[in-house]
């Protein structure tokens, strides 16, 4: 469970440090910055779609700070 602890602060905190680097990446690329008006971001279809990127991204962080449980340490009798 530590591992666990110790891999999701430290996808978190990768995330980011990242995010501004990922979408600086994704300009380059060509995906377009949405230029919405207070009015648009106030509306629930784009909290929606924040939360769920926001919840998207936290995921995929804890899931790659768990990649280290899939190699044990010590005894298979410890990690049972």
């Amino acid at each position: 469970m530590a591992a666990a602890g110790l891999g999701n602060l430290c996808s978190n905190m990768v995330g980011l440090g990242l995010a501004d680097w990922i979408e600086s990446v994704a300009g380059r690329l060509g995906v377009p910055v949405p230029n919405l008006t207070a009015e648009q971001r106030s509306l629930f279809v784009s909290r929606a779609a924040t939360l769920g990127g926001t919840c998207w991204g936290v995921t995929c962080g804890c899931l790659l700070g768990m990649v280290p449980l899939l190699f044990g340490f010590g005894d298979a009798e410890e990690n049972a």
